[in-house]
């Protein structure tokens, strides 16, 4: 019978260590990429249902608007514009994406009162 060598053995063993080894590791980094999918499909969820909530405030606002203007509370109009316009700003604010770096001006106010000067606006840049 014919002798393997020891090194052929320790060889042949080595390999299948490394393959065992390479194995494991790309379970692992499946597993990694399937709990990063997951978690970000449940962000995307989380988001879909803040934005739903908040079309709904803004579009109800936006009807307190018209019906104010409707039945001539003027007065009312205007402080059910300025929420409506907040409701509005607050929706854009939760729809911006994760990781966009994009620079945005900070949420306009409205005038206290008819007459008073708008505040000036900041400069957006990079």
């Amino acid at each position: 019978a014919a002798r393997v060598p020891v090194w052929a053995a320790v060889g042949r063993a080595g390999a299948a260590a490394r393959a065992r080894g390479a194995r494991t590791a790309a379970r692992e980094r499946a597993a990694v990429q399937e709990a990063v999918r997951q978690a970000a499909e449940a962000v995307r969820a989380q988001r879909q249902h803040v934005a739903e909530g908040l079309r709904g405030t803004v579009l109800e606002r936006a009807g307190r608007v018209v019906r104010s203007a409707e039945e001539g509370r003027l007065d009312d109009v205007a402080a059910e514009a300025r929420a409506a316009l907040a409701a509005m700003r607050e929706l854009l604010a939760t729809l911006h994406e994760p990781g966009d770096r994009t620079a945005r001006a900070p949420a306009a106010r409205t005038p206290a009162r008819e007459g008073a000067p708008a505040p000036p606006r900041a400069a957006v840049g990079p």
